[in-house]
């Protein structure tokens, strides 16, 4: 309970009559709650508000006042219980779930906004990383089972890569505290697991440390778990494992205590572990220069192959640098698609594949100077006959050009060049359409409010979400932010074939990329055609 506040109306010419004390109304509360709750039902109920209404003679004193509350509150929760308020009301399964959908929606950004979450709404200034450590730090009951949560939807690695390694550290801390006078353990079926999500994800090593700590706990839950110094090392086995056929791994003894001796009947633990297959790495080694796909490659980033469909029949690729340089520019379109996970997306095997390119590092091409430029040109030859109408929306410093009709973004950048592209436009800007969205969410989604170098970028992966929420009925307008998480985001698995397949993931509104037609559609690549996959129906 948030707060209680009491208000008392006093009808009459006398002394209003004295005000119970808190130990008094705690005491009803607690009678109340313990007659209404099931000791056995271990479902979570979130309620907004709650306002109780009970008339009381003032003569009667406070005992009789305190009665009257307990017996409407008890009335009010027994109605609420059996679903006769259903307004600002939010029933979950356990507590683990409500911890799950607010662990998710912090490392999303979008807690702060939803009530159900208030408990913990003082974390919506710091950074997704830094919220979702102090949420989990201030539930240590089920903080290993909310996580499991996530992970049993194939949730985790995306949570993973949205709060970013360095919050996967941090989180693996408040869960493995420092184990002092206990040898620490790591199980072979926990190294296993570490091995393998390390191949899977080989540039988010605590992400893979994470993801696999919280599959161990949740089928093996009575298991010990190791220290957080155990994880470290085991970390640094696992990329050793990479190279290597397999991984002998010895416990080591804890450095606040003193060496323990070995004899000849207790031998050093040690535990031989082989790594899974790992997923094939794309490389030119072909005579066409086209990566080879010998094997599948799991990905993160499974939706955007479905966007690269739009990108292909918008012919956004037209755009792009030829050459050398054309590599590089649609591994950057590619990632940009992929929102603020952008790094991860632009490090992930199977956007190489798709865009027939190996970065050498991180470092993202700039666009060309006029790309921005020649997309406006772009649009509006590929509108006619329809005209353009530009609107201009001003989110503090930045403004963003849309067309009226389709809310595509033209232009992202300072006012003054905005007004110089409507004025060659030959067209005066006009007010957003009523139903209009605002693209400070998707603005925000991307993470180019400070980042002019890759607004370009941006640009194109904005047209060809609005193509993709055109081709599903019902949502067209909807932000890249929504169409991503309720419909792209996920991991799937890039598999060889003629063509090759790409098998997305289940999402919540599946059943709207069916009747889109997705399934089974062709998606022409720099590597060649790739076949769009929806989950089997069950």
């Amino acid at each position: 309970m948030g707060a209680l506040e009491l208000k008392l109306f006093h009808h009459g010419s006398g002394l209003p009559p004295a005000l119970p004390e808190e130990a008094d109304i705690a005491t009803a509360l607690q009678k109340v709650l313990d007659n209404c709750l099931d000791p056995n039902d271990p479902s979570y109920w979130v309620v907004r508000r709650m306002t109780v209404r009970f008339q009381a003679e003032a003569g009667q004193g406070v005992p009789h006042l305190v009665a009257g509350f307990a017996a409407q509150l008890r009335d009010q929760i027994a109605g609420l219980l059996a679903g006769e308020v259903i307004e600002g009301v939010r029933r979950y399964d356990t507590r683990a779930a409500w911890l799950a959908a607010c662990l998710w929606a912090e490392a999303d950004g979008t807690a702060a906004h939803q009530w159900q979450f208030a408990r913990y709404r003082h974390h919506a200034a710091l950074p997704p990383a830094d919220a979702v450590r102090l949420t989990l730090a201030a539930e240590p009951d089920v903080a290993l089972p909310a996580l499991a949560l996530i992970a049993r939807e194939d949730r985790m690695r995306l949570f993973c890569a949205r709060i970013g390694d360095v919050g996967c550290r941090a989180i693996l801390r408040v869960l493995l505290p420092a184990v002092r006078g206990q040898r620490p353990t790591l199980s072979p079926t926990l190294m296993a697991r570490l091995v393998h999500e390390r191949t899977a994800t080989p540039k988010r090593s605590f992400g893979a440390a994470l993801t696999a700590l919280v599959d161990v706990a949740s089928t093996e839950p009575h298991a010990p778990m190791p220290s957080f110094a155990v994880v470290e090392r085991a970390i640094r086995l696992a990329s050793e494992a990479e190279n290597a056929g397999a991984v002998t791994y010895v416990e080591p003894v804890p450095s606040d205590s003193a060496p323990m001796p070995k004899t000849d009947t207790e031998p050093a633990q040690a535990h031989s572990v082989k790594p899974e297959t790992r997923p094939q790495r794309i490389s030119s080694a072909s005579p066409q220069g086209a990566p080879e796909l010998s094997a599948g490659i799991e990905t993160g980033f499974a939706g955007v192959f479905v966007l690269w469909r739009s990108v292909m029949e918008l012919k956004l690729v037209d755009l792009l640098p030829v050459g050398d340089a054309a590599g590089p520019a649609r591994l950057a379109l590619a990632a940009a698609l992929a929102g603020r996970a952008y790094h991860e997306a632009w490090n992930d095997p199977a956007l190489h594949w798709l865009c027939d390119h190996v970065p050498k590092d991180d470092a993202m091409p700039d666009p060309p100077p006029d790309l921005a430029a020649r997309f406006a040109v772009h649009f509006a030859a590929r509108r006619h006959p329809f005209p353009v109408v530009p609107t201009v929306t001003r989110v503090g410093r930045l403004s963003i050009v849309q067309d009226r009709h389709t809310q595509d973004w033209l232009w992202l950048g300072d006012g003054r060049r905005a007004d110089r592209l409507i004025r060659r436009m030959g067209a005066g800007p006009q007010l957003p359409a009523p139903d209009a969205r605002d693209p400070a969410v998707d603005l925000a989604w991307f993470d180019i409010r400070h980042r002019a170098a890759r607004r370009p970028w941006v640009l194109l992966a904005r047209a060809a979400y609005g193509d993709f929420a055109r081709r599903l009925h019902g949502l067209q307008g909807a932000s890249a932010a929504w169409s991503w998480d309720r419909l792209l985001a996920g991991w799937g698995r890039l598999e060889p074939g003629g063509p090759a397949s790409i098998r997305l993931p289940s999402v919540p509104l599946d059943l709207v990329l069916r009747m889109g037609g997705m399934d089974g559609t062709l998606v022409e690549t720099a590597s060649g055609p790739v076949m769009l996959q929806l989950p089997r129906a069950v």
